[in-house]
Formats: C-alpha cells, sequence, structure tokens
C-alpha cells in the first residue's frame, strides 16, 4: 500500500496524462476496432505518457557490451 502511494507521489504529475490515456482507450475501444486516427491518437497520447515518466525519472542509457560475431 505504502509503495502505491510512494510511486503515486513520484510520479504525480503524470496522472492526468494516465488518466487522459486511459479515457481515449475507453472511448475509442467501444465497437473493438481500431480505425488509423485512432491508433495514432492512442499512440501520441502514449509517447507522452512515456515522456512524463521519464522527465521525472529520467534514466540512465546502459551501453550494452559488443559481441563478436564468430
Amino acid at each position: 500500500m505504502w509503495q502505491a502511494l510512494m510511486v503515486a507521489m513520484k510520479y504525480k504529475s503524470a496522472i492526468p496524462v494516465a488518466i487522459d490515456l486511459i479515457q481515449t482507450i475507453q472511448a475509442t475501444g467501444a465497437d473493438k476496432k481500431l480505425t488509423k486516427t485512432e491508433r495514432s491518437l492512442l499512440l501520441k497520447k502514449f509517447w507522452s505518457l512515456v515522456k512524463e515518466v521519464e522527465r521525472v525519472n529520467p534514466s540512465k542509457i546502459v551501453e550494452h557490451p559488443k559481441v563478436e560475431a564468430k
């Protein structure tokens, strides 16, 4: 329970973006089909949520070691 509250407090600026995405999903999913326009709108809102989460907690880019071909 406390973990959920701590996460909610940390990402509180992303909550309105997430709610907007959820409402859009509910509105577009009513007929069980997605048009190109609806898909585009959903992806736009999804990536705005991702950007907001990254803004709050920027992740470090981890470079993986290169594997040499045999």
